[in-house]
This record gives C-alpha cells, sequence and structure tokens, in this order.
C-alpha cells in the first residue's frame, strides 16, 4: 500500500499522521504529493468526534487515469448521511458507514462503471482499508474495516479490530522495518526520530509527544525509500491531526 497512516493514544487524546503520496496503481508512477488521507467526523450533538484514514486503492480508475470511485468521497457522503442518526457503539457506527460505502461500490460495479475490482497486493482480495480513531459516545476508540472482494464478488465489510480505551502505538498502514528500528533498536541513525518517551522505552504520556512521535514515524518512512520496499511507496510532506475529548479534531500540520 502506498500509504502510511499511524496514530498514538494519550490520555489526552490521540494523534493521528499521514503521508501525502498516491502513485498510479497501473504505472507505479507518482500521481501527487499533496494527498489528503485524514479527514475529519466532528457530530458533537451525536457525541462522535473522530478521525478517518485511507490506505490502498483508495481512488479507482480507468486506464487513462479518471477516477470511477472515491473511497474518501463516498466516506464523506456517508458520514453526512449518518449526522443525526443514534447508533449504538462505534462497531455499530463503522459498520453502518462502511455498508453504505460498499453499496454504492456494488452499484458502481453492476452498472458498469467498474470493470473489475482491484485489491491491495499480497492480500486476500482486499481492495481498501479504513481506519476511525477517536471518541464515540465519550469513549476512546479505534476501528479498523476491510474492504474486499472473492474472485471479484464484492463481500460485506470486515470489522478487523475494535479497541474501546487507551490503545498503543498503532501502524495501520507502513513500513514495520521503520517502526522496529525506532522501537526496538539502538541504531543511531534512527535517533532523530525518537522522542523523548520512546527513548526511555515508555510511550508518551502528553499530547505534545504523541503528535510528535506519529510525525516522526511518517518523516522516517519518507526519508528511508532506499532502505525499504514499503517506505518507496511512501512520500510527499506528512499531515497531522489531534482528537480530543476538550477540542474535538484539529488539524496540527494541515495537508497541503
Amino acid at each position: 500500500m502506498s500509504t502510511a497512516i499511524v496514530t498514538q493514544y494519550t490520555d489526552e487524546g490521540f494523534a493521528i499522521a499521514a503521508d501525502s503520496l498516491r502513485k498510479n496503481a497501473l504505472s507505479g508512477e507518482d500521481v501527487s504529493t499533496k494527498v489528503q488521507k485524514i479527514f475529519p467526523i466532528e457530530e458533537k450533538q451525536d457525541r462522535r468526534v473522530l478521525a478517518y484514514g485511507l490506505a490502498g486503492a483508495v481512488d479507482i480508475v480507468n486506464q487513462d487515469g479518471t477516477s470511477l470511485f472515491n473511497f474518501a468521497g463516498e466516506f464523506s457522503t456517508a458520514v453526512q448521511r449518518l449526522t443525526g442518526v443514534r447508533i449504538t457503539g462505534m462497531d455499530g457506527y463503522a459498520k453502518q458507514l462502511s455498508a453504505l460505502v460498499n453499496g454504492r461500490l456494488l452499484m458502481k460495479r453492476q452498472d458498469g462503471d467498474i470493470s473489475h475490482y482491484p485489491c491491495i497486493p499480497n492480500t486476500a482480495g482486499v481492495i481498501a482499508k479504513v481506519i476511525l480513531v477517536g471518541y464515540y459516545s465519550d469513549l476512546a476508540c479505534l476501528a479498523e474495516l476491510d474492504f474486499r472482494h472473492d474472485n471479484q464478488t464484492l463481500l460485506e465489510p470486515t470489522l478487523t479490530k475494535m479497541l474501546v480505551g487507551p490503545t498503543s502505538f498503532e501502524v495501520f498502514s507502513g513500513s514495520k522495518f521503520i517502526a522496529d528500528k525506532m522501537f526496538n533498536s539502538k541504531d543511531r541513525r534512527f535517533s532523530k526520530y525518537r522522542t523523548a518517551s520512546v527513548k526511555k522505552g515508555i510511550p508518551p504520556n502528553t499530547l505534545l509527544e504523541a503528535k510528535e512521535l506519529v510525525r516522526k514515524y511518517i518523516q522516517a518512512c519518507i526519508d528511508n525509500q532506499s532502505r525499504d520496499e514499503e517506505c518507496r511507496q511512501i512520500g510527499g510532506q506528512p499531515h497531522v491531526a489531534t482528537i480530543s475529548p476538550e477540542h474535538g479534531f484539529e488539524w496540527v500540520t494541515p495537508p497541503l
């Protein structure tokens, strides 16, 4: 997946960061280095203050690059459709949100707009992945979902992870090599990417350090494209946001 998305929880809130590179799935060429991959959901009346991130074939295109199905746009529409709808629990919300998007994807295929479903390399038919993180009914939550097909038969979205309460550093999409170098090694070449808490072997306890940590992970992936195959698919500039009970969704470094 040509995407890096990571999140870190603290008692003050979540920090989330992503890269901004998009490659052409057919040619492998860079399409843009200014792609937004993190999006807000702020529905305080429904007690939903979240961010979501997308990875995989998030923009299904035809041979000339024309967009046929854009997951970001479809998710935005689905979020609007569920505004004001009372849904119990983050898992219920994630399932209803993904079902709306999946229904649109199926309709596009049935109408002939999409000739075939793509998939992320080395996966069992996974088309795209989404992470939702933040506060649902005032509870800290994290959910991950897969959109997938089985031999071109579209399946229902799968809730692959659902956590309520404190979580650790979460590499939703990105380089395991970089995570290992930052957290599990003494490699001096990566010392500049480690925050004070990481150097002590403990998680960040402030949102200030958490947002620094997620930004540094993304930057480490971008800076080490020559060292790791996964990093070759990651680029552009990091964009960083925080989600907290007090301030909701806030950009730290917005997308360009």
